[in-house]
């Protein structure tokens, strides 16, 4: 089944699922063939109505067990862009360019599916040694919630990220990240651009808001924390939701890697779960 919601109230993408979907050239799930008017009105995000504001589309697609978060996405290379979507199922990203299937846990490790590299269009540069996506430009619109006062806003975050070429470290010569928010009357973007992850970037936003707003989100929450040994990019957090009272009595980093190896999972920075609680200074590893 597909559900369209179109509102500006809250979503609650899960963080498990599956993606038992084969698509067609366009680069969709099979289950996403949805009227060509549908369709437009997707490809659009995000809208702006009169005297309403900032519309929110999420786009989830439910099965009896699992469900995907889909990210309307644009790829760019030296030919061009290609429109597309990145598939989440709270642990795994997926993007489909031109029918070659890309899947990772991180935005800068899109590793190539197929089997043979040398099958796929030239366009597509793969790394030689990690087999992932590179020399190419990323962009997505993740939905995030904002608490605004005694308002919740439904936003965007719009993810920009330059992937460099391969160079002789087995590394890539460059790599950029930013981000923008728009939610409601905040239009934020990071401007330092030697950010290297999320958490970098939604601590830059963060300090743009004004009194008494926060995320509404992993990444806001007052059960959260990176791990001491560092983070990658993108869904790296730790959750302490099954340890709150030993995480809220963390206050230093010998009290916090005594309860680290207890985290009940990992999670994305813009995962949202029922029990998010807004989360104060100075609390846990990070502060």
């Amino acid at each position: 089944m597909i559900f369209v919601f179109l509102s500006r109230k809250s979503y609650n993408p899960t963080n498990q699922g599956s993606d038992n979907t084969r698509p067609d050239k366009s680069g969709l799930p099979k289950t996403l063939l949805l009227p060509a008017c549908c369709r437009r009105l997707l490809f659009s995000l995000p809208l702006r109505e009169a005297g309403v504001g900032l519309l929110h589309i999420s786009l989830i697609i439910l099965s009896f067990h699992h469900s995907k978060l889909l990210f309307p996405a644009r790829y760019t290379d030296a030919q061009g862009t290609i429109d597309t979507w990145i598939a989440n199922d709270g642990r795994n990203l997926k993007m489909v360019l031109e029918g070659v299937t890309f899947i990772g846990h991180d935005f800068d490790s899109l590793e190539l599916a197929e089997s043979d590299p040398d099958s796929i269009p030239k366009r597509f540069t793969i790394h030689p040694k990690w087999n992932q996506l590179c020399n190419c430009q990323l962009e997505c619109d993740i939905p995030v919630q904002v608490i605004h006062g005694d308002d919740l806003l439904a936003g965007t975050l719009t993810m920009q990220l330059r992937l460099g070429k391969p160079d002789h470290r087995n590394a890539i010569d460059e790599e950029r990240l930013s981000l923008r928010l728009l939610a409601g009357p905040l239009d934020l973007r990071t401007r330092n651009p030697d950010i290297g992850t999320f958490e970098e970037g939604l601590l830059e936003l963060q300090h743009l808001f004004p009194a008494e707003t926060h995320f509404k989100n992993c990444f806001g929450c007052a059960f959260s924390d990176y791990s001491v040994y560092g983070n990658g990019l993108f869904g790296g957090l730790l959750c302490f939701r099954n340890q709150k009272e030993a995480y809220r009595n963390v206050r230093s980093k010998s009290d916090y890697l005594k309860i680290m190896d207890d985290a009940c999972e990992m999670v994305q920075e813009t995962y949202l779960c029922g029990e998010y609680e807004a989360r104060q200074p100075r609390t846990g590893y990070r502060g």
